[in-house]
């Protein structure tokens, strides 16, 4: 099993070739047991950017951003508030909690659209006094990068022939 979630042929992903469906605007590919999920694609390989749909979304502030570069190499486990504190203000955390749980709030707007105002959100969620980014791996440039380069690595000592018909 791979970040994409299936099985690998030839050291590749089932679907990497599959072509995205759009529909009224918006690009969706399949994921999983034949779900389709809409593509948002965390990007920290380069300035942090967040696509939906292979669109921009606007993330905010420097600050805010920089709190999300954070959530998001930690994707999937809780960061404590006051290391997210000591991080994005370190000479003068105290006092920043407020400003914290705006960036969080303004985060949850943008990454969680679909929930109901102050309902919890899936996506950017509070547990054990910090905060959890719920992404897939595959959603996040670095560990598609990481992935693709193992498996690459791997292929061309197990089988050159079909590294090579990749390549070319």
């Amino acid at each position: 099993m791979d970040v994409y979630g299936g099985s690998l042929h030839c050291g590749v992903p089932p679907n990497w070739h599959s072509a995205p469906i759009k529909v009224d605007g918006i690009t969706w590919v399949g994921h999983g047991e034949g779900k389709a999920r809409n593509v948002v694609e965390y990007q920290i390989l380069g300035p942090i950017e967040v696509l939906e749909s292979g669109r921009p979304l606007d993330i905010g502030s420097r600050q805010q951003r920089a709190l999300l570069a954070i959530l998001v190499m930690n994707a999937n486990r809780v960061v404590t508030k006051e290391r997210i504190l000591d991080d994005l203000w370190r000479n003068e955390p105290d006092g920043k909690e407020r400003t914290l749980w705006v960036y969080v709030s303004r985060l949850r707007a943008v990454l969680d659209p679909d929930r109901q105002a102050g309902g919890k959100s899936d996506v950017l969620a509070t547990r054990d006094h910090g905060y959890v980014l719920n992404v897939d791996r595959a959603d996040i440039d670095a560990h598609r990068f990481e992935e693709l380069a193992d498996r690459g690595r791997d292929l061309v000592q197990e089988d050159p022939d079909c590294a090579r018909r990749l390549l070319c």
